[in-house]
């Protein structure tokens, strides 16, 4: 699982280089192409991200803070 997750942030670092959309002025709504495109890359990498952290987060940091909190500690 952890090999998607690599691949995925190497997909998005390729994304965010955005060498295609330099000199193009074609307004989407209002707004130029370029702009419209990082709009969208956000969206796509917040997702990856969040799915990533719900896939791969270690269930032993969640047992300690839960400990700590029961004991009263602070982190």
């Amino acid at each position: 699982m952890r090999r998607w997750g690599v691949l995925g942030l190497v997909v998005l670092y390729l994304l965010r280089l955005d060498l295609w959309f330099w000199r193009d002025a074609t307004l989407i709504g209002g707004v130029p192409v370029g702009l419209a495109y990082h709009v969208l890359f956000c969206f796509l990498a917040s997702a990856w991200f969040w799915w990533m952290v719900s896939r791969e987060w270690p269930a032993e940091l969640d047992e300690a803070g839960r400990s700590q909190a029961a004991a009263g500690e602070s982190p």
